[in-house]
């Protein structure tokens, strides 16, 4: 799907079925998707979906996967407008879909996004089987200690480094890795494994 404005939708602006392959979402302004527990940009099941250079905005999460094995996705070069009702980026895991795994799809990528709202830019909700990788993104709000307060919240298996926070774009300190067994917040970071919101 490329260069469509995508609008006014309750479940989601673009949805992409179990086993699609590979899916293209390029230039596009996707807005106003913002039911209660509902309400995505893009929403996916397990296919891999490559999100690049999109713009949006008011929506619940601009992108949301299941995160059923199989599942991953690249967001790059994409700007998350200021007015969501939750977290911008999101990967479900095993836990709520009740299968009992912890898993949380395969792999993420998030990489050269800016992020001008005031929530949580990327909520992994498990443990991606293989990797996520979270960098080189903007984050216009700076973190803070507090748990609501984080910007990139994962169980394990990712890594988040090169990323700047804040009007000032400051970068962040050093690499931040998450594996499966870590249980803590890094002080000059202030990424953290705590329980989901």
């Amino acid at each position: 799907m490329d260069n469509c404005e995508v609008y006014n939708f309750g479940y989601a602006g673009i949805g992409i079925g179990a086993d699609a392959g590979k899916v293209q979402i390029r230039h596009n302004y996707i807005h106003h998707c913002q039911r209660s527990g509902l309400g995505y940009g893009v929403a996916t099941q397990s296919s891999s979906a490559h999100i690049v250079a999109n713009r949006f905005n008011y929506t619940r999460h601009a992108i949301a996967s299941s995160g059923r094995p199989g599942s991953g996705y690249e967001a790059a070069w994409n700007q998350v407008g200021p007015h969501a009702t939750s977290h911008h980026f999101d990967m479900h895991s095993s836990f709520e879909r009740g299968d009992g795994t912890f898993i949380a799809g395969d792999w993420m990528i998030v990489h050269h996004n800016t992020f001008l709202g005031p929530q949580r830019a990327v909520c992994i909700r498990g443990v991606p089987s293989q990797e996520a990788r979270i960098h080189h993104n903007w984050f216009a709000r700076p973190p803070s200690r507090e748990k609501r307060g984080t910007i990139v919240y994962s169980w394990g298996h990712t890594l988040v480094y090169r990323n700047v926070h804040g009007p000032d774009k400051r970068l962040q300190q050093a690499p931040y890795y998450l594996t499966a067994h870590t249980s803590f917040a890094d002080p000059d970071t202030h990424y953290t494994m705590d329980v989901a919101e």
